[in-house]
């Protein structure tokens, strides 16, 4: 009775667990990286911040309207609220995107190009 039981309890909690795309995955569990920079600005490295800041803006969005468009079609209300679904997960993704560019917008404005730099290693790891 109890080898019953527990057959049922591990069947009913696996067959709730569903795969997450590889890049849903690695977006929720990136840290948005928060450094300073100790470098002085130069017009050498204000041009290479410009360089940096655009090629991470582009990246970001890229990698959201690529999940937008793979995982957001005929989502249903009650899929956005449950947090086991998969539209779940790609919402906190998109979340966790959009932290990304806010960061990116921040270390262009303050010219911190070690920032930047932090910013488009991590966004290169989820391309790869």
């Amino acid at each position: 009775m109890r080898a019953l039981y527990l057959l049922l309890i591990i069947g009913t909690l696996s067959g709730c667990s569903s795969s997450l795309p590889e890049k849903v995955t690695k977006i929720n569990k990136m840290v948005i990286p928060v450094v300073q920079d100790k470098s002085s600005s130069t017009l050498n490295s204000n041009s290479r911040s410009l360089s940096l800041y655009q090629e991470n803006q582009l990246q970001i969005e890229s990698i959201a309207n690529s999940l937008k468009s793979d995982y957001l079609h005929d989502v249903k209300r009650n899929e956005m609220f449950d947090v086991h679904s998969q539209a779940f997960q790609v919402y906190a993704s998109l979340s966790k995107l959009e932290q990304m560019q806010q960061m990116n917008n921040f270390y262009y404005k303050e010219h911190n190009q070690t920032g930047l730099l932090s910013i488009n290693q991590s966004v290169n790891s989820l391309i790869e």
